[in-house]
């Protein structure tokens, strides 16, 4: 898994407790991202624990670790057998940069927080959720996703996103 923009390491846990396994979340300052707001991205179900630290800067791109199935199954402290490799994303906005860290939950709560359509990123503009998105004109619903190449080459150049697995040139 890569780093969807630059930002700063801000939870890491192990999760044995959770259905999301081993995950971190990323806070993106609008520098970071281009956006008008703050982002927090949240990586998890990795297949080893993240070497990135809480406080640490990451760049866009930066491999975050292997994707895989941690985290619980349906049965309580068992992991799930069934579920494939793969990754959780999820993205939150808010126009503040704090945050609170619910421990106990493991939860990170943006202050005045929303939930963010992971399209909208990509989409670099309002609106952010997926109503309003599948709102939009047939037009404006088509969202080119800029990636990182193995290489470490960004299409298209410039990007400040990439989408959080590295692409192969064909």
């Amino acid at each position: 898994m890569l780093a969807a923009a630059a930002g700063t390491v801000i939870t890491k846990t192990r999760g044995e407790n959770s259905w999301r396994g081993m995950e971190i979340i990323i806070r993106h300052a609008p520098e970071d991202t281009g956006l008008p707001v703050w982002i927090y991205t949240q990586y998890a179900h990795f297949d080893a624990m993240p070497a990135v630290e809480v406080g640490e800067r990451v760049k866009m791109g930066q491999k975050l670790g292997p994707t895989g199935n941690s985290g619980q199954g349906k049965t309580p402290g068992v992991q799930s057998s069934k579920r494939r490799p793969a990754i959780h994303f999820a993205i939150w906005y808010s126009t503040r940069p704090q945050y609170v860290i619910v421990s106990n939950q493991l939860k990170v709560i943006p202050v005045d927080g929303w939930w963010m359509d992971p399209n909208a990123l990509y989409r670099g503009k309002l609106p952010f959720d997926t109503a309003a998105l599948k709102a939009l004109p047939e037009a404006e619903k088509k969202v080119p996703i800029p990636v990182m190449l193995e290489d470490g080459t960004t299409v298209p150049a410039g990007s400040k996103v990439v989408w959080p697995y590295a692409c192969e040139k064909r």
